[in-house]
């Protein structure tokens, strides 16, 4: 506008070539990529002028709205405070937010503290609208029953630990509780640090059928199996088996290498390469998820840590010395194959007195026909 009413002219000073202004000073511009930019224009009544610009941020087209829903503490006491966080992402305007605990409103901002009040489980359900689109997530938190002092029931009936697995296998045992939250079952490979999930209820179960493993899509060599169980109070039972994968039972797997190095040194060829397997592609190696370079595509299991598990046992004054189970050690190859040996201890027995310390060894099973042994000659505690 201007005081004395005389007539105003608009300039746009853009970067963006498809930009325009109007007589009237209405821009008029269709984004091509996303990014940041800035509109600047001058206003003019043919005496003075002013120059004004504010930044436009563009969104990508194929950005979806979400919302990170999150509680800080899933169990609690009757009472204590808890800290509910909603943060949206991807809008592409202004936003309403709304945070519901139990069907009530609680707040409109990204972050809100509530009281614990009323025992058993809560819900709470946040809703973000953008004017395009709108998304909505929910999260529940339990207040603990004191009077709730029985922990759940986690048990693995079968397989048996240290049971072969060539092909998909059922899990049976027992996940259950009175006040049951859920129950889940993860494996991993005893050389890895990460645990996979591969099945969750929120169903008692009893001596019946908790899952299927399916080796087909792994790596052979020794696996954890865990089944953990939780009730609403957040008291956690679990048990554990060892498996061990074998076979060349695997279906739709895929493995990929590149030649990344190959020279000769003084007549020596060095060369390196490395793998892409989808049976690996959980494991974050040298290279990313499921890329491995040549030495990590050898892999040594140890059923349980080898000075774990032993028992002195004395007759006569001879003293022998057995392991409580079967521990084994399995090496797979590049090729996948899988070479196992069985530990034991030598000599077995001593007489005079027990030992603290033993030397190792160990025996190929099967049909291995490689040898094993320790690259020192320390003794095991």
């Amino acid at each position: 506008t201007d005081r004395e009413n005389d007539p105003l002219t608009y300039v746009l000073n853009s970067t963006q070539a498809s930009a325009a202004i109007s007589a009237q000073g209405l821009i008029t511009w269709i984004p091509t990529e996303a990014g940041e930019t800035t509109m600047d224009v001058t206003v003019s009544d043919g005496n003075a002028s002013q120059r004004v610009d504010w930044p436009i941020q563009v969104l990508d087209a194929n950005v979806p709205l979400t919302l990170d829903l999150s509680i800080l503490e899933n169990f609690v006491d009757e009472g204590d405070t808890v800290s509910i966080s909603a943060i949206p992402n991807g809008m592409a305007g202004p936003y309403i937010l709304d945070i519901q605990v139990d069907g009530v409103t609680v707040s409109n901002t990204t972050s809100v503290d509530v009281v614990a009040t009323g025992q058993g489980v809560h819900t709470v359900r946040a809703t973000v609208n953008d004017g395009n689109d709108e998304t909505v997530e929910t999260v529940s938190f339990f207040v603990r029953d004191p009077s709730d002092i029985v922990n759940p029931v986690a048990s693995i009936s079968a397989p048996l630990t240290e049971t072969v697995v060539t092909g998909p296998i059922e899990i049976l045992g027992t996940a259950s509780d009175a006040n049951l939250f859920e129950w889940k079952l993860y494996y991993r490979s005893r050389s890895a640090t990460e645990w996979q999930e591969f099945h969750s209820s929120t169903s008692n179960v009893t001596d019946g059928v908790l899952a299927t493993f399916d080796p087909t899509v792994l790596l052979n060599g020794l696996y954890d199996i865990v089944l953990e169980v939780t009730d609403r109070n957040g008291a956690k039972t679990s048990d554990n088996i060892v498996v061990s994968v074998e076979g060349n039972l695997k279906i739709g797997h895929f493995t990929h290498t590149v030649e990344d190095l190959n020279i000769a040194v003084e007549g020596i060829p060095i060369q390196v390469t490395r793998t892409y397997d989808t049976r690996r592609r959980h494991e974050d190696l040298d290279f990313g998820y499921g890329w491995s370079i040549d030495y990590q595509n050898i892999r040594v299991d140890e059923s349980r840590a080898l000075g774990a598990g032993w028992v002195n046992a004395e007759a006569d004054f001879n003293f022998c010395t057995n392991p409580l189970g079967a521990p084994i050690v399995t090496v797979t190859l590049p090729n996948g194959d899988t070479e196992k040996f069985s530990v034991s201890v030598t000599p077995e027995c001593v007489t005079g007195s027990p030992r603290l310390d033993v030397n190792l060894q160990f025996t190929a099973v099967g049909d291995t026909q490689s040898t094993l042994e320790l690259t020192n000659d320390e003794l095991v505690r």
